[in-house]
């Protein structure tokens, strides 16, 4: 096995205190012999994927971003931040929850919607009875450990929260769930096993849906940029991919521009506002103690059962 990542076994639910009492299996896509899920790193992802683009002749340039775009007959005209410019036939900007290309193609985005809940994230050492997702329900709050290498893994803790600003503190304290296993040390907390709070990502969770189309001429976006998802699904990355995968199809394919953005928008919408919708549902549930932990659990079943489908 790869040491960047790992074969998952089903989801394991618990309460807290208490063992296992329901478990997700997931579709086996790519056959029986094939696991439903495999958890890698986004900084082991990011050297795939980067490795995988310069094999193919991609160029990469790093640390710039878009400043302007000028659409003229046939062309997009673009300025970069480092003072580059270039004219092309199609732009997609697949640049994030805060796109600046969707900043400059668009003039009628709605705001995101802040659903009340944040998350808190941390890569730590890996228990060696960590062997797949485990996810912990408490009457406020929801904790997790998901093994993403052979000696790490991943940790979060949700729960409601009041504002929808990041912290900005490298060492913060103020908003460090005590009920997350840290202890205090001076005026900084730790994490377990020596973990450093500068380590810890704290975010509210915000939903996005940019309304069809994801474009606006000659100049698309994918991604984030067109739907942001909280991670009730984990599946925020996995839709990003799709994307790139039925762009990239359609754009092998003798079609015109409008052509192809027709046909993506088809593919692609109603399939990713499925994941959007369904993980606000999920964050809402969360928050009304007097629905079953049971009926997340269907309708994250439900919900996979359809992503199954072919794209």
């Amino acid at each position: 096995m790869c040491q960047c990542r790992v074969r998952l076994r089903p989801y394991r639910l618990r309460r807290r205190g208490g063992p296992p009492f329901s478990s997700l299996n997931l579709p086996r896509l790519a056959g029986p012999d094939y696991p439903a899920t495999v958890a890698i790193a986004r900084s082991a992802l990011h050297d795939v994927l980067f490795r995988a683009a310069e094999e193919l002749g991609a160029s990469i340039t790093l640390g710039t971003t878009v400043a302007s775009l000028n659409e003229t007959s046939g062309t997009v005209e673009v300025e970069f931040s480092d003072g580059e410019r270039g004219a092309y036939d199609f732009v997609v900007g697949c640049d994030g929850f805060h796109s600046t290309v969707r900043k400059l193609a668009f003039s009628d985005v709605p705001e995101a919607s802040f659903t009340g809940l944040a998350v808190w994230r941390a890569t730590m050492p890996r228990h060696r009875d960590v062997d797949s997702m485990q996810m912990f329900y408490g009457p406020n709050t929801k904790a997790g450990v998901n093994p993403h290498s052979a000696t790490r893994c991943s940790c979060f803790w949700s729960s409601r929260s009041a504002t929808a600003t990041g912290c900005r503190r490298t060492r913060c304290t103020c908003c460090w769930p005590s009920s997350f296993g840290f202890q205090r040390d001076g005026d900084v907390a730790c994490a377990p096993m020596g973990e450093r709070p500068a380590k810890v990502d704290y975010r509210p969770m915000n939903s996005f849906l940019l309304p069809s189309p994801w474009h606006r001429g000659r100049v698309a976006v994918i991604g984030d940029a067109a739907h942001t998802t909280t991670p009730h699904l984990a599946t925020g990355a996995g839709i990003a991919i799709e994307d790139a995968v039925v762009l990239a199809e359609l754009l092998a394919a003798d079609l015109s521009v409008a052509e192809l953005l027709e046909q993506f928008m088809a593919r692609r919408f109603d399939r990713c506002r499925l994941v959007v919708e369904t993980a606000v549902k999920l964050g809402e549930m969360e928050k009304d103690t007097t629905i079953p932990i049971q009926s997340h659990f269907d309708l994250m079943s439900a919900t996979f059962r359809k992503l199954a489908e072919p794209i």
